[in-house]
């Protein structure tokens, strides 16, 4: 007997929703009972491994059913009206993996789950029975978990979709190709990583590739161009590309030169690049007054900030800004490390996980000796995660004032547990973290305002920003990021007063050194 047979003769026996369609589908094409048998057994592989590590039990008939909804809203038809009654008799995960065989064939041989694609689609439907911050990594979070210092490429990403394939997966064979199925251009730039060439170049995300070489994306050629431009921005050092962008708020084009290579990303910034492109961290001279915004913490952050601190303490530094407003988090032990500058010892998190236990994480002597020095942290809304564990222990520990608006509230760690036979990542949330004094930092959905979460600005250092200036001062952060040192374009933080929160952190440094 096959295993499709053995499919359809259980779901018959169990008056399941499905085994009318699936007895009709026992003559369907090889490929299509390939594909439905081959993405029931990985679907199965990504179930155990969350079940095993998800920070809270879940059960797998919740799981499943967003699975296969998935796949049902990818090709707009209903879900069988007796689905959750199969879901509800299936006691086994071997009868579970049928259902998922029963309804990837029930769907047929559509282009839209053909090959990888259903696995991929099911995957992307299983956050809305765990939470938001699971899921399959952007290309961008993609490309962070691949980056080394130095990185190589020309250090940019596009607004397009990124389906990796498969491991040692002939069915994927056709697909290898990066963005061989792209559609004719323009293409629009989503990513510019700080420090690269194509940040060198004056490139910002936004911008519309129009033509590479003096040839125009637009037509039959756009997607050729477009793996070009993909091989040098991911493997290709030392080649150049002449590419002509469009912005949105210039009339006239932007011809670039970009020169793949070697390059460090930058993960903290300071006030504005010097002519050689490296930072400038001395916000007012005169005062002695330094500045470092960090964004998001990777392996690489911490060995930056080090430099910058030391940069500025052999330059007489007297008082010192950090700006963690819009960070998006990062990974744990590289904002331990970023602690650990500041506090000489103790606690920074204790992270509870599900398979690893209570983690208590101290610092980790990395201290760097600044003085007895005023320091003000800067914090939003969308201060995240790592940003969060930062901000929460220089708060404990009694190093820095908090000022801005109170936090996020994502206390949670995702880790992306491997899983075999896979070239897909799954990010699983495992753990939450507690702030050093022990209190709560996650915001859960039924969490209060009067409610322990995130991390609130110390009193008298609260200070609303409007929805829309949040947004436009992010924005400028990014314009002064990207710009090249030897631009001399004006741009709106040009000007202190622009940012008003900075601003008022500089005064109330300046009054503790009077």
């Amino acid at each position: 007997m096959s295993r499709m047979t053995a499919i359809v003769a259980l779901l018959v026996l169990s008056g399941s929703a499905l085994a009318a369609d699936l007895k009709s589908l026992e003559q369907a094409s090889p490929q299509v009972r390939a594909d439905a048998a081959r993405f029931a057994q990985l679907m199965s592989r990504v179930l155990a491994a969350i079940e095993s590590q998800y920070v809270r039990p879940v059960e797998r008939s919740a799981l499943v059913e967003a699975a296969i909804a998935g796949l049902f809203e990818a090709v707009r038809e209903p879900l069988p009206a007796g689905i959750r009654n199969d879901l509800a008799r299936a006691r086994s995960n071997r009868e579970f993996e049928y259902l998922l065989a029963a309804a990837r064939a029930h769907l047929g041989d559509s282009d839209i789950l053909r090959d990888h694609r259903a696995l991929l689609i099911s995957m992307k439907a299983l956050p809305r029975t765990l939470d938001p911050y699971c899921g399959v990594p952007t290309a961008t979070e993609q490309r962070r978990n691949q980056m080394s210092e130095p990185d190589y490429g020309l250090g940019l990403e596009f607004d397009l979709p990124v389906e990796l394939p498969f491991i040692n997966d002939p069915l994927a064979a056709d697909n290898a190709a990066p963005n061989q199925n792209a559609p004719p251009g323009p293409y629009r730039i989503l990513t510019v990583h700080a420090g690269s060439p194509a940040q060198r170049a004056g490139l910002r995300p936004g911008d519309m590739i129009t033509h590479v070489g003096g040839q125009s994306t637009s037509g039959n050629l756009g997607p050729a161009l477009l793996r070009r431009i993909t091989f040098y921005s991911r493997e290709g050092r030392g080649g150049s590309l002449e590419v002509t962008v469009r912005r949105a708020d210039r009339t006239e084009p932007l011809n670039a030169t970009l020169t793949a290579g070697a390059f460090a990303p930058e993960w903290i910034f300071g006030v504005r690049r010097t002519a050689d492109n490296h930072w400038s961290f001395m916000l007012d001279s005169q005062a002695r007054i330094g500045y470092v915004r960090i964004g998001f913490i990777d392996q690489g952050a911490p060995g930056q900030l080090e430099n910058a601190l030391r940069d500025l303490a052999s330059n007489g530094m007297k008082g010192l800004i950090v700006d963690l407003r819009d960070c998006p988090g990062g990974y744990v032990d590289p904002a331990v490390e970023v602690v650990s500058m500041f506090v000489p010892s103790g606690t920074i998190a204790t992270v509870s996980d599900r398979t690893q236990g209570q983690q208590r994480h101290q610092t980790s002597g990395r201290h760097i000796q600044l003085g007895k020095i005023p320091i003000i942290a800067l914090v939003n809304g969308a201060t995240m995660g790592g940003g969060e564990m930062i901000a929460s222990a220089l708060q404990d520990h009694n190093v820095a004032k908090i000022c801005g608006q109170r936090t996020f509230g994502k206390g949670s760690v995702q880790r992306s547990p491997p899983i075999p036979e896979l070239g897909y990542a799954f990010k699983l949330t495992t753990g939450l973290f507690t702030r050093p004094n022990g209190k709560n930092l996650h915001r859960f959905p039924d969490s209060k305002t009067d409610d322990d979460w995130g991390v609130r600005p110390s009193e008298g250092f609260e200070l609303p920003v409007p929805p829309d200036l949040q947004r436009q001062l992010k924005d400028w952060y990014t314009q002064i990021i990207l710009r090249p040192g030897n631009s001399r374009e004006p741009l709106p933080l040009d000007d202190p007063d622009n940012d008003p929160v900075r601003q008022f952190a500089t005064r109330e440094i300046k009054k503790l050194l009077k």
